[in-house]
């Protein structure tokens, strides 16, 4: 106990209050104190209240603060409640001992608050302590977030998947279910069609076997006919619309032709009997095999051709795929209802490309149309050439063996044979001209056409070689029809160019135009495949189409202020002309001569002009020299103008050859041509340098010591040679 004087009751009731209320203050500023003290914790430790508890906790503080609940003047007080109050804390075990042991209030006050706040340091220091843990904790629980999150994606798609793959599943089962019914129902048609099948088809075997050329009837022979026979009953039962039916009756009926040739002309004797004692009945026989051989082969021509034209390309040169037709717009209408364009590339239209392959292939067996399916026939689509050469084949190979059967059999005398065939054939070859007549009053295609003469030549000439004459006039009317066409089409050509205005060449371009390019692969591709035909109505349509051509070069010139560039325009596209026409010809033409010529004029204009502007001072002098010189007058010059030219030239000369070769080169579109004429303009210049030199010999200009700056021939000489083509 204290040894300070202990006051009255009531005073030290109110000594009591005042230590209290210090012990409130004091408890207050610490508790402020620990609590500015766990903010500092909370931000170091990076933990963030939301803004939701800074709110809560400013009302906490104001309820703290807020002294309405303490004012006891104008609320009425239960001291009774207070008294029990008392009596309860009294109570307890702690209190008790304190007043027991008479231990000072404020003293054990402060000593509980000491305890306490030293808890409160500890507490703090070990909150600190576990800072960082409780951090690496809280980021730990962030990744281990992630993981949960992305293994909840995982399952949720791995969830779908396993509804894709049960969908997958049931579309197989169905599929494999409609596999199985398609299966079981093939199998089950596939007894039926098999048995139709083969009463259809023909084997090679038959075929091979009727159409041989044994004189004897052999048991191959018998079996068959006799399974041809069947073939031929088994057809007569079936509908007409049966589309198998429809595609093997006309192989049948020409098979069963065959086998009639055959079997009679193994008994040609017979015939020839009848022909001796009884010609009446023979004229009779022979005009009832006429009249039916024809009638069967006219059917079997007219449906060939039917069917080989569904292979013909639908893109095919029009009426205004001329050589002057102007691209520049890039499309055309696709026609009078529509605004859809039409694009076209005509470089395809005037060059051969690979199309001349079909007189390769001459010879090959013909195209049977009734046994491509409906894909090929969609995908597989063919020039109208190579249908023209299997059409020509098909009719030859057809009227070639009646001509000889009719030959041998009948005994037709050699004057009377072409009549006979034209009796037979008559009809199958007016339908091939027909067609051919409907087909050429819509093309525009001259390479096509060229083409179709080659092929109807390459047949005639090989039915030549054989003595067969018997198709001379049909081919002599083809051939004529073809002709008449393609001159059509080089008369729209040549009106096409006659329209062009020479306005449209541009100065800026010296590039070969578009429409001698055109020309260049038409003349080319044209005059190449007549080579082999050599008709000259072709040579002479393509001669009057070239002239027309190299007028409209010329009259370019008007549109080109400097006559050089004009020069290089020319040269370029008569340099085209002549690389074109010698890699398709190879032999030479008119056209491929002319053109050359005027090449070569054109390159000699050209070098003379380009040596001017650079050597002018030297070949000016040669050439007012020899001009005195040849018409014996006298030629002054000073030795100090002889002498200034002289210093001029070697101070420039190699110079000026490097400038000549650079626009050269730039000016030329063919790399070797531009070389070549490089090469004729330094020739030029060796050439003038050299009666340069004979010049200063002739006219006496030396000097005693000569002349110091004179260049040498050689010199020049070595230099030219550096700039000598190396190919």
């Amino acid at each position: 106990m204290s040894t300070t004087e202990i006051p009255s009751r009531g005073t030290e009731n109110l000594d009591v209050q005042d230590d209290n209320a210090g012990h409130y203050e004091t408890s207050s500023k610490d508790t402020t104190k620990s609590m500015s003290q766990l903010s500092a914790v909370d931000d170091q430790s990076d933990i963030h209240l939301t803004s939701q508890a800074d709110s809560e906790d400013d009302d906490d503080v104001k309820a703290i603060v807020d002294l309405k609940d303490l004012d006891i003047t104008s609320v009425e007080v239960d001291f009774e409640e207070i008294q029990e109050n008392l009596a309860e804390h009294l109570e307890d075990e702690v209190v008790k001992q304190a007043l027991h042991e008479g231990t000072d209030l404020r003293v054990f006050a402060k000593q509980v608050e000491k305890e306490l706040e030293n808890l409160e340091r500890n507490s703090i220091d070990d909150y600190m302590n576990e800072a960082v843990r409780m951090a690496k904790l809280y980021q730990q629980v962030q990744v281990c977030d992630g993981i949960l999150h992305t293994m909840e994606q995982l399952l949720g798609t791995f969830q779908t998947d396993l509804g894709t793959i049960s969908g997958d599943i049931h579309s197989l089962q169905e599929e494999s279910l409609n596999m199985s019914i398609k299966l079981k129902n093939r199998r089950e048609i596939h007894g039926e069609l098999s048995d139709c099948v083969s009463k259809l088809s023909i084997s090679q075997e038959i075929v091979d076997t009727i159409c041989s050329r044994e004189t004897t009837i052999t048991p191959n022979f018998e079996n068959a006919i006799s399974e041809l026979h069947c073939k031929l009953e088994y057809i007569k039962l079936q509908p007409e619309t049966t589309v198998a039916v429809s595609d093997i009756e006309q192989d049948l009926a020409k098979l069963n032709a065959n086998n009639v040739q055959h079997s009679l002309l193994k008994h040609s004797n017979c015939f020839e009997f009848l022909l001796r004692h009884n010609r009446t009945a023979a004229i009779s026989i022979r005009g009832e095999y006429i009249d039916t051989v024809s009638k069967t082969h006219s059917v079997y021509i007219k449906t060939y051709i039917a069917r080989l034209m569904k292979f013909q390309f639908t893109q095919v040169p029009d009426r205004e795929d001329v050589l002057a037709a102007d691209d520049s717009a890039g499309k055309r209408s696709a026609g009078f209802f529509t605004s859809k364009p039409v694009l076209k590339n005509r470089s395809t239209t005037f060059s051969l490309g690979n199309r001349a392959s079909v007189l390769e292939k001459i010879d090959d067996p013909i195209m049977v149309p009734h046994a491509q399916d409906v894909k090929e026939m969609k995908d597989n689509k063919f020039p109208y050439e190579e249908l023209f050469r299997n059409l020509l084949k098909a009719i030859i190979d057809t009227g070639v063996r009646e001509y000889l059967f009719s030959i041998e059999f009948f005994l037709i005398p050699e004057k009377k044979r072409q009549e006979i065939f034209n009796i037979v054939m008559g009809k199958s070859l007016q339908l091939v001209l027909k067609h051919l007549e409907t087909h050429l009053s819509t093309c525009y295609d001259g390479i096509g056409i060229m083409l179709c003469i080659c092929v109807a030549d390459c047949f005639r000439s090989a039915l030549n070689r054989q003595n067969i004459s018997c198709f001379d006039e049909f081919f002599g009317k083809v051939i004529s029809m073809l002709l008449i066409t393609f001159q059509q089409i080089v008369m729209r050509h040549k009106e096409s160019i006659a329209a062009v205005n020479p306005e449209k060449f541009s100065n800026a371009d010296t590039r070969p135009h578009y429409i001698v390019r055109r020309y260049a692969e038409f003349s080319g591709a044209i005059l190449g495949l007549n080579e082999q035909c050599q008709i000259d109505d072709v040579d002479t349509a393509m001669h009057s189409l070239g002239e027309l051509v190299e007028s409209l070069i010329l009259s370019a010139v008007a549109n080109y202020t400097d006559p050089q560039r004009y020069l290089v325009f020319v040269i370029n596209n008569y340099d085209l002309l002549v690389s074109v026409l010698s890699r398709r010809t190879t032999r030479g033409t008119v056209e491929a001569s002319a053109t050359q010529d005027q090449l070569k004029k054109r390159i000699n204009e050209y070098a003379e002009m380009i040596l001017e502007p650079k050597f002018g001072g030297v070949i000016t002098f040669v050439k007012k020299a020899e001009a005195k010189l040849s018409n014996k007058l006298d030629f002054a010059i000073s030795e100090d103008e002889v002498a200034t030219l002289i210093q001029s030239f070697a101070q420039t000369w190699k110079l000026a050859i490097d400038e000549l070769d650079r626009e050269v080169m730039v000016s030329f579109t063919n790399f070797k041509n531009g070389r070549v004429i490089l090469q004729e303009a330094l020739t030029r210049l060796v050439m003038y340098y050299e009666r340069f030199l004979d010049l200063l010999k002739k006219l006496g200009l030396r000097k005693p010591g000569g002349w110091p700056d004179l260049v040498d021939r050689h010199h020049i000489l070595i230099e030219v040679k550096k700039h000598k083509a190396m190919f």
